[in-house]
């Protein structure tokens, strides 16, 4: 697999899978998750559009569009061509039972753990929350494929 620098590659797939719209005002700018990634991570580089960071060792990026009002962190895994057909079917469920509001997503051949979120109603928070939990989920990969630790269970299920 090729090595793209993580942020000029996340920057390029948020402008390329953008989805809201124009007009999502009030709440968190891109300058406050600026802020809050800095708060994290104070060395984190970029510009308040495109961030990359370091949460628990996980190397991270949080892109943001205030024209769209969205924003994500992303965190490369691994190439999907390597993962195995069980691998393929524990991700899935994990983003069923233990990842939480962050998740499994596969783009351009990359398996990321990712969180995406309208950028408006995040407060600082959830900002943290959703990084640690990316970072728990590259993290746990191959193991728990866990985001935090709530877990849901099937009805019927014995926690």
């Amino acid at each position: 697999m090729r090595h793209v620098p993580l942020l000029a590659l996340v920057l390029w797939l948020g402008c390329a899978s953008g989805t809201g719209g124009p007009g999502h005002g009030g709440g968190m700018s891109q300058q406050d998750l600026a802020e809050v990634i800095r708060q994290i991570d104070p060395q984190a580089s970029g510009e308040d559009g495109g961030l990359e960071f370091v949460v628990d060792r996980v190397k991270m990026a949080c892109i943001s569009d205030a024209e769209y009002g969205r924003m994500r962190i992303v965190a490369p895994i691994r190439a999907v061509s390597s993962l195995s057909a069980a691998q393929i079917v524990a991700v899935l469920e994990a983003n069923y039972h233990s990842a939480l509001d962050a998740r499994y997503a596969t783009s351009h051949g990359i398996l990321y753990a990712a969180f995406i979120h309208p950028l408006a109603p995040l407060s600082p928070a959830q900002v943290r929350s959703a990084a640690r939990q990316v970072a728990s989920l590259v993290r746990t990969f191959g193991s728990t494929y866990s985001s935090g630790t709530l877990l849901f269970q099937e009805p019927g299920e014995a926690l």
